[in-house]
């Protein structure tokens, strides 16, 4: 699992790149989509990390 996510920041990184250049390929379009929702899981986390904080 951590691999993956390595590779997850990996090709956000190059997307993010191309997104820059130009959003033209839609089954890259596609793949964001997903990696959106690990994105959301992942900040979902980082909230609770904050809420443990705040108590």
């Amino acid at each position: 699992r951590e691999e993956e996510e390595e590779e997850e920041e990996e090709e956000e990184e190059e997307e993010e790149e191309e997104k820059k250049k130009k959003k033209k390929k839609k089954k890259k379009k596609k793949k964001k989509k997903k990696k959106k929702k690990k994105k959301k899981k992942k900040k979902k986390k980082k909230k609770k990390k904050k809420k443990k904080k705040k108590k």
